[in-house]
């Protein structure tokens, strides 16, 4: 995005409404229209490295920062991207669909899952309507490469050793391909205001709700060379066991994601075959200590 026409970078912190406002004041609009909530500790190993107090500052103290600026501002609508780490575990191994009551498994859902209930009180209150998004977790190539979402560190741990090694391979998880979670938020700035006002929505793709051996065993037919391995691990680890449905999205939004997993399997191959990433290993780390398989 840097140097897209309209497009103004301003470093700050989200939960200091001063920074919140320079923000919303930068392209020099009267006004927002749509606030896109993106800002937060970002996942298990990032949140319980911070500690929960922290977690919390920023995953809810931002969020009622923005709605309190975006409010004063007079902002029309909030798009808040929340997680469905929220289900954590799924009852009997079935869909998650908006129904399915809350399971978090680590302080970076709890959080989340505390910001959404902020939001959803908030919102009886004030003009602006508010959506949930409750998204998988994204895969594919990116300005800001990240290598600590499980698809694409396995792509990348594959690439470089030749091997993967699996802690509790029969779990189950829902993934995203990066560009399809753009649309489904561009989709929730355009729609009516009746078709998003309080809104909960899981955003996935059917196809892509897969195990972490069936990931592995995807990337394995892309490489026949690479070895997986797998162990069990008990202790300090994301439990998640859950598969997304996303059909209230395609309902509500005509959200309809059309990016497979191995298509962003082989984008991410052909992106480090070409050395288009100067520092994969440093990315991988970014955002939090080493995620284990």
């Amino acid at each position: 995005l840097m140097g897209a026409p309209g497009f103004t970078f301003v470093r700050g912190d989200v939960t200091k409404a001063e920074d919140v406002r320079k923000a919303f004041s930068s392209a020099g609009e009267i006004r927002p229209e749509a606030v896109v909530h993106l800002a937060a500790l970002v996942g298990f190993p990032a949140c319980e490295q911070a500690g929960r107090a922290e977690a919390f500052r920023v995953n809810v103290g931002g969020l009622q920062t923005v709605l309190d600026v975006a409010e004063a501002m007079g902002a029309k609508r909030v798009i808040f991207a929340s997680t469905y780490s929220i289900y954590g575990k799924a009852p009997d191994g079935k869909l998650v669909d908006e129904s399915t009551p809350p399971n978090p498994q680590s302080i970076y859902a709890e959080s989340k899952l505390e910001a959404e209930r902020i939001l959803l009180e908030a919102r009886k209150d004030l003009p602006l309507a508010a959506i949930i998004f409750r998204p998988a977790t994204l895969f594919g190539c990116s300005g800001r490469m990240r290598f600590d979402l499980m698809v694409n560190q396995f792509v990348l741990d594959a690439y470089l050793n030749r091997e993967l090694i699996l802690f509790n391979s029969h779990r189950k998880r829902s993934f995203l391909h990066l560009r399809d979670a753009l649309e489904a938020f561009r989709l929730a700035i355009e729609a009516s205001e009746d078709d998003v006002r309080g809104r909960i929505l899981n955003l996935g793709h059917a196809e892509c709700n897969r195990s972490k051996m069936e990931v592995a065993e995807t990337i394995q037919r892309m490489m026949p060379d690479l070895r997986v391995v797998e162990k069990r691990l008990d202790l300090n680890e994301d439990t998640r066991d859950a598969e997304l449905d996303s059909s209230l999205a395609r309902k509500a939004l005509g959200f309809n994601p059309m990016r497979s997993l191995e298509d962003g399997i082989q984008e991410i191959l052909a992106a480090l075959q070409a050395g288009l990433f100067a520092d994969p290993v440093g990315a991988r780390y970014r955002n939090g200590p080493r995620v284990m398989h």
